[in-house]
């Protein structure tokens, strides 16, 4: 079975090569961007976003991942063994496809399956999965159970901060007599949250019960609940402008059940890679079980997922400017009407952020840029807008041969947003704010 995953997956990735596949084009910079999770919804390689599914558009993954953990312990039906009782490690491979859809521009629903691969190489080790006793090797293989999720955004499309409630229902299409799937379906609720790189999500698995009809001892197995924290962040790498690198944690705390394996922590980092001005993506990664690791299981923990993604990306919709003024005729017998003097309006200032600079250097760093994609996107919003960028250094630092580190720190930020964004170099005002005691450029957006 195992092979047979790996031949879809390499089948799976020559073919998304083929660049004539990109009916929907991409609408803003990769450095924001989230595709589907492998469980289906979208976000990191398994940590969910606040971000949603734009009105209308769809997704598409397809995941091959390896882990590595331990089984609920069952001492009671291990093998007599020279060696002392430790918990059952087992490799369990998971190729998945996903496919996700736009109700709203704040609602998403999303379709996963799944199909399994389980086995362990032990002859004197015991364990439950999902309630299904496994004792010495085994190999199991079969469809898991029908993942549908959806997510609903919590907070206005202009807050910088995405938040969204989550749920899910695992149907039971599994093979229910393995320890592939329990023969009863899950239920899941959460929050998924991120802003510019960082991102966060939370739920609540109640696990199907093992009736006494899908169990060999003819007993009923209450499976322990799951309460699962993701973290991560995403980077765009400066040297590759459509390459993120990816950083996540993954834990699991099991609640309750007739026995709980191990809790997990999994650590994942790896790329994701958009190909071309296409909405298609390759991830790849490498993890490690770090409870399996560091426990007494004897098993290394290391795992691996690669995956292919079709993800188009919200754009923001950027305002008209407004119609000039019908102008309203004059009865001709009427005297011409002096114009009335106005005071002139003070500019309104739209937002004003601070980009950091490393010690001497007038390189725009990788948080710098992310905080300047959302400068961007306001000054795409707001096309009136215009952008001034005061420079400024530290009295200690290295001003460079024309003593202008304050003027070429602006400049960056300048270049920055005219050559990675394509703002009109006219609506950005470059100024030198000297030497200061800080390593900055202020950013300050304002609107006639």
């Amino acid at each position: 079975m195992r092979s047979i995953l790996r031949t879809i997956a390499i089948l799976c990735l020559t073919f998304s090569i083929v660049p004539v596949i990109g009916a929907q084009e991409p609408t803003e910079d990769r450095a924001g961007a989230t595709a589907p999770t492998f469980f289906g919804e979208t976000g990191l390689f398994q940590t969910m976003s606040g971000s949603t599914v734009e009105k209308g558009r769809y997704t598409f993954g397809v995941y091959l991942n390896a882990f590595r953990y331990t089984l609920a312990p069952a001492p009671e039906l291990a093998p007599p063994s020279a060696r002392r009782y430790e918990d059952y490690a087992v490799a369990l491979d998971r190729f998945s496809a996903s496919l996700g859809y736009g109700i709203t521009d704040r609602w998403e629903v999303t379709v996963q399956m799944p199909v399994l691969s389980l086995k362990g190489d032990a002859g004197d080790r015991a364990g439950y999965s999902d309630g299904f006793p496994y004792v010495g090797k085994f190999s199991d293989s079969g469809a898991g159970n029908l993942h549908v999720g959806t997510k609903f955004g919590l907070l206005s499309p202009k807050s910088s901060h995405r938040l969204a409630a989550t749920a899910f229902i695992d149907f039971n299409t599994g093979k229910g007599d393995t320890g592939l799937a329990t023969g009863n379906p899950d239920y899941g609720v959460g929050l998924a949250w991120n802003r510019r790189i960082y991102y966060a999500s939370t739920y609540y698995t109640k696990r199907g019960r093992r009736d006494s009809s899908k169990s060999p001892s003819g007993e009923r197995f209450e499976v322990a609940n799951e309460f699962h924290a993701d973290f991560g962040f995403n980077i765009p790498l400066g040297t590759l402008a459509r390459t993120n690198w990816i950083t996540e944690v993954n834990m699991v705390w099991h609640v309750g059940g007739d026995a709980q394996p191990d809790d997990i922590v999994n650590v994942a980092t790896g790329v994701r890679h958009w190909m071309g001005d296409t909405p298609w993506a390759l991830s790849a990664a490498v993890r490690d079980n770090v409870t399996a690791l560091v426990g007494d299981s004897g098993t290394s923990g290391f795992g691996f997922l690669a995956g292919i993604h079709y993800a188009p990306t919200r754009a923001a919709a950027v305002r008209p400017p407004p119609p000039p003024p019908v102008p309203i005729p004059l009865p001709e017998a009427a005297p011409p009407i002096a114009p009335v003097p106005s005071e002139p309006r003070a500019p309104q200032e739209l937002r004003t952020d601070v980009v950091g600079f490393d010690k001497s250097s007038a390189r725009v760093t990788n948080v710098g840029k992310a905080l300047l994609d959302d400068v961007a996107l306001r000054l795409r919003q707001e096309p009136a807008a215009t952008a001034i960028v005061t420079g400024q250094a530290d009295s200690s630092e290295s001003m460079g041969s024309g003593n202008d580190l304050d003027r070429r720190r602006a400049e960056a930020v300048k270049d920055y947003l005219v050559s990675r964004h394509g703002i009109d170099p006219s609506r950005i005002t470059v100024e030198s704010g000297g030497a200061t005691g800080a390593m900055v450029a202020i950013v300050r957006l304002v609107a006639p």
